[in-house]
């Protein structure tokens, strides 16, 4: 466990956001998480070495609280809103920059619709820096708005997969397994699961976990409310078949 030894206090501090990948929507089912990659520049870190952090997906409700967890690699579990800051994932700070990869999922399953995603960064117990994404995000229905999209990347584990339609927006964005994240997903090397909204995915795309691209699948693909869409072809798939752009 992390031991906060820190003295400062301050009220909490805005800086502009930088969350460069965030999918439309989440599946509001406490089951299928979500990826979501961040950097952050900003002066406030100076003098850090690392901050503690997590996801907060606003509920609306009064007092507004998060309605989702984090996951906390270095422990291997899952944190709520009002967990203690010494169980929530802990990054490094690198000339006033934190930059990763968030995962997190539901809390509940009865609250839906349109919501706000903000980042938060503790320096200190009590000094914090969120992040608000500009775009809003979903909490999807699973009987009605949306579904899954499923397979098995030839690339293996912790790739990165993100769900594109046909004008370049996120639908769904993971990590293939085995990822050592607790989901419930099967462990077979390079295997993923998204939650993606009810329509067409265009295409998949592959990225690794310093968020280079790598390569991507052409589909399209149709997605049905509440069942999994499954892409078999995708497990070994020869190396002229995949699209590979600069």
């Amino acid at each position: 466990m992390v031991v906060l030894l820190f003295y400062t206090i301050s009220s909490s501090q805005a800086v502009d956001p930088n969350i460069d990948v965030m999918p439309m929507g989440f599946m509001a089912d406490i089951g299928s998480p979500i990826a979501i990659h961040y950097t952050i520049v900003t002066s406030a870190f100076s003098g850090y070495s690392w901050v503690t952090a997590k996801v907060r997906i606003l509920s609306g409700y009064s007092p507004i609280t998060a309605n989702n967890y984090t996951w906390a690699t270095g422990l291997t579990s899952w944190r709520n809103d009002w967990a203690s800051l010494g169980t929530l994932p802990v990054l490094p700070v690198s000339n006033n920059t934190v930059s990763g990869w968030f995962f997190m999922k539901s809390l509940t399953n009865t609250t839906l619709g349109i919501s706000t995603c903000t980042l938060r960064f503790y320096k200190t117990s009590v000094t914090y820096i969120d992040i608000t994404a500009v775009s809003p995000i979903y909490a999807w229905n699973s009987t009605s708005d949306a579904g899954w999209l499923a397979g098995t990347y030839s690339g293996g584990s912790n790739m990165i997969v993100l769900a594109m339609d046909s004008i370049n927006q996120i639908l769904g964005s993971y990590i293939t397994e085995s990822n050592g994240i607790n989901e419930g997903y099967q462990n077979t090397s390079g295997y993923f699961k998204l939650a993606v909204p009810t329509g067409k995915v265009a295409r998949l795309e592959f990225w690794d976990l310093n968020n280079a691209y790598v390569s991507s699948l052409a589909g399209p693909w149709t997605i049905t409310a509440n069942s999994v869409t499954s892409i078999p072809k995708v497990t070994g798939i020869s190396p002229e078949n995949w699209i590979h752009t600069p």
